[in-house]
């Protein structure tokens, strides 16, 4: 079997954004029905959105599922993550993928590349789990390998330049 990913194609990520900012200027006193066409036209575009809409009519948050994935603001963790993977609690989660035998899952966090490297060891190492290798491929990113038993946690933090850093976990039964 292959990794499944969320790979939405930019046309249907463009169309969804266009809808959510001629939508926002409607005025539209009804929430609950903006949500909803909103909703119908993503899955016009074949994109299965959970709209929210705030008092102001303004969207609030948007989550997206498509191709096993979602991709949202500060998601939960799913049914059957492992509860011996750590996150850290200033993650925000944006995308949630299944993989083989596991998960893999992006976040934004707010710190620099050592202050999240030291929070992943320490929470990890806490759950027994062994860190095996660690480096810095480049100079925008990091790496941190672990494993525990059959299974295995890979870390990558990538820092762009701005206020967050991307954070990227792979967590599986070894191959």
């Amino acid at each position: 079997t292959g990794v499944q990913t969320c790979a939405l194609p930019i046309s249907s990520i463009a169309a969804i954004l266009a809808a959510f900012a001629v939508t926002a200027c409607g005025g539209s006193s009804d929430n609950d029905k903006r949500e909803a066409e909103i909703e119908a036209y993503a899955a016009a575009h074949g994109v299965t959105a959970d709209v929210d809409v705030d008092a102001s009519g303004e969207v609030s948050n948007v989550t997206i599922r498509q191709g096993g994935g979602t991709i949202g603001n500060d998601l939960d963790l799913p049914d059957g993550f492992p509860a011996d993977v750590k996150l850290p609690s200033d993650w925000a989660v944006q995308s949630l993928s299944p993989v083989p035998n596991g998960f893999m899952l992006t976040g934004m966090v707010e710190d620099d590349v050592e202050g999240v490297s030291a929070a992943i060891r320490e929470a990890l190492t806490a759950e027994g789990w062994t860190e095996t290798a660690a480096d810095a491929p480049s100079p925008i990113m990091s790496r941190i390998n672990f494993e525990k038993g059959t299974r295995m946690t890979n870390v990558n933090i990538l820092n762009t330049g701005g206020e967050k850093l991307s954070v990227q976990m792979m967590t599986a039964e070894k191959p």
